[in-house]
């Protein structure tokens, strides 16, 4: 789809070498003690601002969607799902890179995994916008179940033989102990979606979430298998941005995802 850039030609000098210099200095700031901040945010330049400050069609919902910050039990390699952890430092930094690449983006309103990780995330992410932030079921991560909490030998030491395994699995379909697929994660995510996407056309929507809520939307978008598309890894805070029209499809507009986790 394009989108007219028409209100780039009256854009003041200004403000435009001021977007191009904040967007240069945010790219500087990507990595602390050598640790990145998100790796979608080095092809976040200030044409890609702009696509996002452009008015939205009325027949379209746009939606922001941003993966929370690390956490500890990220930071610890513990499955989260529907448990929680808090940010860690670098996950509170991690946040505060996605708020300054937003801080001029037109959000209209914001909505979050009622999961504190993601609540604390966004909170960050809305400190330049002021806009009420709803916490919301339908974007939690995947519930992983009796794995919730644990580490891979914790897993492998209390439920051999339930992890993921390539010669046997199916991504779409495989299910950890008294968890969800992530076929069924698709569906619950694309249900919140096509019904939020109704209550907020012509919109831009910041959505704060987790991985398994971006792979979601990946294959909504692409319509691709999860198995063609798991080698995308969503980093900690990393941004997806895609439309969903008034005939409930999604499409992709602009994807901050390294190619290879």
């Amino acid at each position: 789809m394009v989108v007219s850039r028409w209100w780039l030609l009256i854009l003041p000098s200004s403000n435009l070498v001021r977007l191009q210099q904040r967007n240069k200095a945010l790219i500087r700031e990507l990595t602390l003690g050598g640790r990145p901040l998100g790796a979608h945010l080095p092809n976040m330049n200030h044409q890609d601002v702009f696509a996002l400050m452009t008015k939205i069609p009325a027949t379209v919902t746009e939606f922001i969607l941003v993966r929370h910050g690390q956490t500890i039990w990220n930071s610890q390699g513990r499955w989260q799902g529907w448990l929680n952890s808090p940010l860690s430092e670098l996950g509170v930094q991690q946040a505060q890179v996605a708020r300054d690449a937003l801080r001029e983006v037109p959000l209209e309103a914001a909505y979050c995994s009622d999961t504190g990780r993601a609540k604390q995330t966004a909170e960050i992410i809305l400190e330049p916008h002021g806009l009420a932030l709803i916490e919301v079921e339908g974007l939690r991560e995947k519930y992983y179940g009796k794995w919730e909490g644990l580490n891979v030998a914790e897993i492998d030491a209390n439920y051999p033989g339930t992890r993921f395994d390539d010669s046997r699995d199916q991504r779409a379909t495989h299910r950890p102990p008294d968890g969800e697929t992530m076929v069924e994660v698709r569906a619950r995510v694309k249900d919140f979606l096509t019904d939020l996407a109704g209550k907020e056309r012509g919109r831009r929507v910041l959505l704060v979430a987790h991985s398994g809520v971006v792979r979601a939307v990946d294959s909504l978008c692409s319509d691709q298998r999860f198995d063609d598309i798991w080698h995308r890894t969503p980093p900690n805070a990393c941004m997806m941005i895609f439309q969903v029209d008034d005939a409930g499809r999604f499409h992709m507009v602009k994807d901050f995802i390294a190619p290879e986790g």
